[in-house]
């Protein structure tokens, strides 16, 4: 049989496939990506969830379901998937975070352009690192480890087995808590030089009370902070990388607390 015959004679099954993928991708780094348009999205999840059937146990669910216990179920299993994508995407959150950071003592905050991402406007440089980040998730082969662990999460949850319990809540909690730290992490080089620049300026408004603060101030943190930005771009490619490893970690505690093993 082949998948398109496996895809019919298991529908449901296939629709509730369909539904996590679905979520998971449309919110995941560079796959839930404004540059993607929809259509090929929808067809990418239906696309996987054809070659990942054969491979999924088949459901503990009655033969009695009746169709809004599908559609609960249906629900449900998006559910995960946009929890699993979103835990994947927390660390371009926190790049973007960490841009509009710099943004704000560069000088950059009042210049903002569409983010390709999101489709939302955002600063400079917090753009301008988002698509780096999103180079990177590409280069350090990130995307094949990420659907890798998207085969793997019916593994450890299975379809129509998903429990959202109070270890689930702490979880998430734990990881948008890292977020902000992580967003420090990628930002403390140049904050730490643009803080010593603020430092040097308030020093030489002492010395000199004649001199424009303001128009002294504001290009030579312009200069520092590319400058800053510049020198510390393979600390920050780095810390990417380390990050997106960081970040399967991450989907694998989660979707343990989801699994059946939480009962």
């Amino acid at each position: 049989m082949d998948a398109l015959s496996a895809a019919l004679v298991k529908f449901p099954v296939f629709l509730l496939l369909t539904f996590r993928i679905g979520g998971i991708l449309f919110v995941s780094p560079v796959f839930g990506s404004r540059y993607l348009p929809a259509q090929m999205k929808a067809g990418f999840s239906l696309l996987l969830a054809m070659i990942l059937l054969p491979l999924v146990p088949a459901p503990d669910l009655s033969a009695d379901v009746t169709l809004y216990g599908w559609a609960a179920e249906a629900l449900k299993e998006l559910a995960v998937g946009l929890i699993l994508g979103y835990v994947a995407n927390l660390v371009l959150v926190a790049v973007q975070l960490a841009g509009e950071l710099l943004d704000i003592e560069v000088g950059f905050a009042i210049v903002n352009i569409v983010d390709p991402h999101t489709g939302q406007s955002a600063p400079l440089i917090s753009n301008y690192q988002q698509l780096l980040a999103m180079l990177v998730f590409l280069l350090t082969n990130s995307h094949h480890y990420f659907l890798a662990a998207l085969a793997r999460s019916f593994e450890i949850v299975p379809v129509g087995g998903a429990i959202f319990a109070t270890e689930l809540n702490t979880a998430v909690v734990n990881l948008f808590a890292g977020l902000f730290v992580t967003a420090v992490k990628l930002a403390v080089p140049v904050l730490a030089a643009l803080f010593l620049t603020n430092v040097a300026l308030g020093v030489m408004a002492k010395a000199v009370p004649q001199m424009n603060l303001f128009s002294v101030g504001l290009p030579l943190k312009l200069a520092v902070g590319l400058a800053a930005l510049a020198a510390g771009m393979p600390l920050f490619i780095n810390l990417v990388a380390k990050f997106f490893g960081e970040m399967l970690a991450d989907l694998s505690s989660v979707m343990a607390t989801m699994g059946p093993a939480v009962r």
